[in-house]
């Protein structure tokens, strides 16, 4: 509609341009990024379609005062709707993760407070961290201050049936140093990769409470854990309930996105 409109008011110069914005905004709303910049495009190519059409040179065929040709507005204005669309694209893909967000930590609430006990409520926990960040494994270690016993929870799905089985178990002393990570801050990535010039065979990203990025030149992960797991990625958080628990929660090869600082922020989010 914006572009049958221009045919018959101005073509090109038509006041009537901003009607196109509208378009944008709808499409960043009701789909995504891409489907926003296709849109866009579809603009640009129905805009100079019709600065065809009503150019004086090609007939005149759909108004009576045709003005001549810019070619210069023409650009423009197509590098306007270009960028219009890539912006309101991005707002709406942000919007859209913030309120999936939202309603995945709402419905994870009411799962945990629904259920009676300590157990079924790190249970639900588990299974909707998986489902959330795409991980088809768990670690959630637990540890009990007052009494300093260390609880160790495991989910991992089934390669066939793809149902996620969860165990838990209590850790003895031998067993702890693998699992106590001393987290650099309150939710952290680390990737596997090469050796870098300080030895160490991982990239690490980390950030703290606050959002900001965290210092992370002097921690290391347990050696013991990195020897006896394959992973490419691991998505940790650590957590505390009270005085009474304190935790770490480890998604193994979780799907990320485009956007890991998002995955780390969401973390938090729901761990907190």
């Amino acid at each position: 509609w914006p572009a049958m409109i221009a045919l018959f008011t101005a073509g090109p110069s038509s006041p009537f341009f901003l009607f196109n914005t509208f378009v944008l905004l709808e499409a960043a709303y009701r789909w995504g990024f891409a489907e926003t910049l296709v849109t866009a495009g579809a603009e640009i190519v129905l805009y100079i379609a019709g600065a065809l059409l009503t150019n004086p040179e090609a007939g005149n065929a759909f108004f009576v005062e045709a003005p001549n040709l810019e070619v210069n507005r023409l650009i423009m204005r197509g590098l306007y709707l270009l960028i219009m669309g890539y912006l309101l694209g991005y707002l709406g893909r942000q919007e859209k993760i913030r309120r999936f967000e939202l309603s995945r930590i709402a419905g994870l609430m009411i799962k945990v407070q629904s259920e009676t006990g300590l157990r079924g409520a790190l249970q639900t926990v588990l299974e909707d961290a998986c489902y959330l960040f795409g991980s088809d494994r768990a670690v959630l270690v637990l540890r009990e201050i007052s009494s300093d016993r260390f609880y160790l929870w495991e989910a991992w799905r089934d390669s066939a049936t793809r149902e996620l089985t969860i165990g838990s178990t209590e850790l003895d002393y031998s067993e702890r140093p693998e699992y106590q990570f001393d987290s650099p801050a309150r939710a952290w990535l680390l990737r596997r990769g090469d050796a870098n010039e300080q030895g160490k065979s991982y990239e690490l990203r980390a950030m703290g409470s606050e959002g900001a990025d965290a210092e992370t030149s002097k921690w290391n992960p347990p050696e013991p854990f990195l020897q006896s797991r394959r992973f490419g990625a691991l998505l940790g958080a650590d957590f505390e309930f009270r005085s009474d628990w304190e935790g770490t929660l480890l998604l193994l090869d979780p799907e990320l996105g485009p956007d890991p600082d998002s995955a780390l922020r969401f973390l938090q989010v729901v761990m907190q």
